[in-house]
């Protein structure tokens, strides 16, 4: 979180969060700890009325699915309650996980608006303006639908990822019997619950595994893929191919 928010101490919480009167503010609780906070602000103006949002969580809680689980509740109310047509939220570009999630809930990339935001780093960065009107919010229906192979894979260009063993792998053991399986399972079980892991699994005798990625390049895909556990020593890069899908059951 400090990375795009900065540090926050209990002044600067009350300055951003309670504190403004144009802005609404509600904790985020799981199992009794608070883990996070969403924001909202309404534009009055009759001919331009919509509400923009904001969302934090705390680090440890990201790939759980809570954050767009929370703004489809926040959405839900702005349309239903609050009589809105459309909603905004402004992720910083480089903050893909963000808009991984936003896009789960229903929210566009409208376009870059270039040297937004003052980082905690003290330079400007790009933000990415995304929207959602509320045609657009998904019922519980349809995100039951869209969880479905053929409705999320016509969509968007993919990846498949095939990793082979590293020098640490022991070909005497399985997979999940290897050196750090636990950790290792985690953070995929992470990535597929963020969207960026399609589809996943051992191939073979199981010394290898193929990935189906949603990403935008492979530069993407090898630096979060970096971040696992078991990257290069146990489980690392065979190979990358783009995957264009031209034949689909009916």
């Amino acid at each position: 979180m400090a990375r795009w928010w900065g540090t926050h101490d209990a002044n600067r919480v009350r300055e951003d969060l309670i504190e403004p009167a144009d802005e609404v503010a509600y904790a985020i609780e799981s199992g009794g700890e608070l883990i996070g906070a969403v924001t909202y602000y309404e534009e009055p103006a009759p001919d331009y009325r919509h509400a923009g949002l904001d969302l934090f969580l705390t680090t440890d809680r990201h790939g759980q699915g809570l954050g767009s689980e929370t703004l489809r509740l926040l959405a839900r109310h702005l349309f239903d309650e609050r009589g809105h047509h459309r909603l905004t939220i402004d992720p910083a570009t480089a903050n893909q996980r963000a808009i991984r999630a936003y896009e789960k809930v229903g929210f566009r990339p409208v376009g870059v608006m270039r040297e937004y935001e003052r980082g905690p780093d003290g330079t400007w960065h790009d933000g990415l303006l995304m929207d959602l009107l509320a045609a657009e919010l998904p019922t519980a229906e349809d995100r039951s639908d869209c969880a479905t192979l053929r409705a999320g894979m016509n969509k968007r260009r993919y990846f498949v990822v095939i990793r082979e063993p590293g020098h640490a792998w022991d070909a005497s053991r399985s997979m999940r019997e290897q050196d750090g399986w636990e950790p290792h399972a985690a953070f995929m079980d992470a990535l597929a619950e963020e969207g960026f892991i399609v589809l996943g699994g051992p191939l073979g005798d199981g010394r290898r595994a193929l990935h189906v990625v949603d990403a935008e390049s492979e530069r993407e895909i090898e630096g979060r893929l970096a971040e696992d556990p078991w990257s290069k020593d146990l489980l690392a890069i065979a190979s990358i191919e783009p995957w264009t899908i031209l034949l689909e059951a009916s």
